[in-house]
C-alpha cells in the first residue's frame, strides 16, 4: 500500500474542519493523492458502507463516508482498522 502524503492529509484535515466544506471540495483535495483516493474508494465499497450502488468516484466516496471518516482516513487512523 502506498503511504498518504502528509501534505494531503493536512489539507484534508483543514478542509474537514471548515464548517462549510463540501464533499466536492474535499474530494478535490483527496484526488491529488492516489493512495488516499484508492483507500477511500475501497472503504466506501466495503460491506460496512456499501449501499445499493457501487461508489465509482472519490466525491461519491466522501459523500458516503462523511467528512469525519475522510479526516480519519487521511490521518491513516481509521481505514486500516476496518480491515
Amino acid at each position: 500500500m502506498l503511504p498518504t502524503l502528509p501534505e494531503v492529509a493536512l489539507k484534508v484535515r483543514e478542509a474537514v474542519d471548515e464548517p462549510d466544506a463540501t464533499a466536492s471540495q474535499i474530494a478535490d483535495i483527496v484526488i491529488t493523492d492516489a493512495a488516499l483516493s484508492t483507500q477511500l474508494l475501497k472503504v466506501a465499497n466495503s460491506a460496512l458502507y456499501r449501499g445499493t450502488r457501487a461508489v465509482e468516484s472519490v466525491q461519491m466516496a466522501v459523500s458516503r463516508l462523511g467528512q469525519e471518516s475522510c479526516h480519519k482516513s487521511g490521518d491513516g487512523t481509521n481505514v486500516p482498522s476496518l480491515f
